[in-house]
This record gives C-alpha cells, structure tokens and sequence, in this order.
C-alpha cells in the first residue's frame, strides 16, 4: 500500500470501528443477516458505490450543460446517436474507473500489484461493468424513458439494480483472491 492509502484505509477503519461500537449498531446486528449487511467490506462498496453514482451524475450533468440532451449527433444506419447516450458513455467510463481504484484498494482490499494481476482484475471489472451498462444505464434507463422522463430519476432507479450486480461480479470474480500479496512482475 502507499501511504496516502494506508492513511485514508485507515480512516475508514476506524470510522467503521466508532459506528460499530455505537449502541444502534450494537442493537441492529442483533437482527437477522444484519451483521453481514454492516460488514466492513458492505458498508465501504456500498459508500464508494454511492461516490461512483455520483461521479457518473456530475459527469453526465456536466455534458448536459455543454450540449441539450436527446439531440441526434449522427446516425449509423436506423440507429440514432444522441448526445445523450454519449454524455451516459462518457460518465459510465469516468465512473469505472474511479470505482475500479476504490474497489481494488479499499473495499476488497485487494494486494496484487503484478501487472498481470491488475490486467486480470481490471479486465473482468471492466467486462463486469460493460454487461451492467448495456443492461442498466443503456437499456432500463433507456426503457424508463417512456415512463419517467427525467433523467436524474432514470439513473437513480438503474444505479440500484447497478450497484447490487457490480458488487457479486468483484467479490466473487475480479476481486475473488483479495488479500493475496504477489511480487510486482
């Protein structure tokens, strides 16, 4: 780890610690399935899920003041090419890579740093995060369209069903041997 890593992990750590040992978290671990859902490792995806789904807002919002939104670019063949699903395309990529960064390093704390290792881990996050694009920002938000028409509220209903799909794709496939340490190569 790199020291502002270890400082800011540690942070964390210990603001879990505090909440943890607060009389609410002591009574609501008591219920069922509880204990697992304020895990550690839960309540930090689910913090820099939160961070991720705002980076794609302001990212997203900030093409929509360059350009209104639902203006056709270009065509390729029927298929219309709107600003819109550049400036989704655009916040998604930005997004990803903020979220790739937290979830490596601080959620599921993962320690190899082998170049073939981060390839493997970034490679099977990205593919992860391209299936929960196509099917959540690009198609239900797309398919929300014709009920909701704000955008914002498009986003906030397919960040849910995000989040949940990306979480089980890194723990139990990108990030699925976390706390080995490798040799750099």
């Amino acid at each position: 780890m790199i020291w502002g890593e270890v400082e800011f992990h540690f942070m964390l750590r210990k603001i879990y610690d505090k909440f943890i040992s607060t009389n609410f978290a002591k009574k609501l671990m008591l219920l069922p399935f509880i204990d697992k859902l304020l895990s550690y490792e839960i309540l930090t995806y689910l913090i820099f899920g939160v961070l991720t789904t705002v980076v794609n807002f302001v990212i997203a919002n900030l093409f929509g003041l360059i350009h209104k939104q639902n203006t056709l670019l270009f065509l390729i063949g029927n298929f219309r090419v709107e600003w819109e699903i550049v400036s989704q395309f655009v916040a998604w990529l930005g997004s990803v890579i903020f979220a790739f960064v937290t979830n490596k390093f601080l959620v599921f704390e993962s320690k190899d740093r082998s170049a073939k290792g981060v390839a493997k881990e970034f490679s099977s996050f990205v593919a992860g995060r391209v299936l929960s694009y196509l099917l959540f920002e690009l198609g239900l938000v797309t398919i929300l369209r014709s009920f909701i028409e704000n955008l914002n509220i498009r986003k906030v209903i397919a960040a849910v069903f995000t989040i949940v799909f990306n979480y089980v794709v890194s723990k139990f496939i990108s990030f699925k041997n976390k706390k080995t340490d490798s040799i750099a190569e």
